[in-house]
């Protein structure tokens, strides 16, 4: 489900895949600069003009190239990793986390908001990843 949103390697930031074709498309400089300080700026609040100076485009431009080549607006990337990176968190939590904690920690500050979109992209509540956590 979250194929198109799987992080991308520090070193192989230069390629991605896209959608439905298996081979990796070198990606324009200005997502590799974008993609490299989101990496460290996940739980931050992201601004679309601060990441597209970042990158060195305008913010249309950094929209247009995301949406290209990794089939979704630079937002919604970073929306995408702090879903993906929340899951790991309780899924990894041995039933001890809060998803309040979680969704804080990665950004989150409307819980019904993280809770609907987390429903909608793994297909449970996050109250149920911690449920059934392996540990």
């Amino acid at each position: 489900m979250l194929s198109n949103s799987e992080p991308i390697a520090d070193n192989d930031l230069s390629r991605a895949p896209l959608p439905g074709v298996e081979s990796a498309q070198p990606l324009p400089i200005d997502i590799v600069r974008a993609l490299r300080w989101l990496r460290g700026h996940l739980s931050e609040p992201v601004r679309l003009e601060r990441l597209a100076d970042i990158g060195g485009v305008r913010p249309r431009t950094l929209e247009t190239h995301f949406k290209l080549f990794l089939g979704m607006t630079p937002l919604g990337w970073v929306r995408r990793m702090r879903l993906a990176q929340a899951r790991q968190q309780l899924l990894l939590s041995d039933g001890r986390a809060s998803v309040t904690d979680v969704a804080m920690a990665n950004g989150f500050s409307q819980l019904g908001r993280f809770a609907a979109r987390y429903r909608k992209v793994f297909g449970e509540l996050p109250s149920a990843t911690i449920q059934r956590s392996p540990f």
